[in-house]
């Protein structure tokens, strides 16, 4: 599983307005491209939302 972090209050705001629920993921990398999360539970499953 890749470790991830809780997102900030910022991010959450982000992952949010893109339909997803940020209680349920962590964030894995955080490029200025693009955030990669990583499912809280599951863990191998991953999404990626372009910036």
């Amino acid at each position: 599983m890749k470790s991830g972090k809780k997102p900030n209050k910022k991010q959450s705001i982000f992952i949010k307005e893109n339909g997803i629920n940020p209680d349920n993921w962590f964030i894995y990398k955080n490029t200025s491209e693009a955030m990669h999360l990583v499912h809280r539970y599951v863990g191998k499953r991953t999404h990626k939302i372009p910036k």
